[in-house]
């Protein structure tokens, strides 16, 4: 069993206390946040916020490693298989609404042999195209896939087309303007 801290999350000069929560001393108290269930070591490079994955917390003896930033193995980016589903690794609401599922017995996985040659064959797909382990989860290229699978997982609706379409205007917008685009809209067209 872990054994809990309590600490703190600095937000604008703010200081908020919340349980097993602590920042690093080598950290600089803006930018960077151990916490309870991801330790993600913000780092400005090139402009673009990066993330480095770290775990001090979680002893699993090597079942759940981080290499080059990629942590693993998890099926479909949340379950460890030997693990699974009493450890899981959440970021969207699909999936904590899939967890919940498999922890209640709604809903199951697959066997663990089974979430493990799906593991392997998304990082031979990934090997195959030249991805390099850092990017395993960064989803840009079939994020909608990914929370459409998610969603019939859970018997939940997927996702309406005018918002995956505003989602592709604005990441270009995003891309074409960085400093502007949430200021300025060219929307007049949309006016009547």
């Amino acid at each position: 069993m872990l054994p809990p801290t309590v600490g703190c999350l600095r937000f604008s000069s703010q200081l908020f206390k919340y349980h097993n929560i602590r920042q690093n001393k080598n950290d600089s108290p803006k930018d960077q946040l151990t916490g309870s269930t991801q330790n993600a070591h913000r780092q400005q490079s090139n402009n673009k916020e990066r993330y480095k994955y770290h775990f001090p917390f979680l002893e699993i003896n090597g079942i759940v490693a981080v290499d080059d930033n990629r942590v693993g193995p998890l099926y479909k980016h949340i379950f460890p298989p030997a693990l699974a589903p009493w450890l899981s690794f959440v970021g969207l609401p699909w999936k904590s609404k899939w967890i919940a599922g498999t922890l209640c017995g709604r809903l199951s996985l697959p066997s663990p042999k089974e979430m493990m040659a799906d593991i392997q064959a998304f990082y031979s797909s990934m090997e195959a195209s030249g991805t390099p382990k850092r990017y395993t989860h960064n989803m840009a290229g079939y994020q909608f896939e990914y929370d459409d699978w998610l969603a019939a997982q859970c018997g939940c609706l997927r996702t309406e087309e005018w918002r995956k379409q505003m989602y592709v205007e604005t990441s270009m917008r995003k891309r074409s303007q960085p400093e502007t685009y949430r200021d300025q809209w060219e929307d007049e067209h949309l006016v009547r």
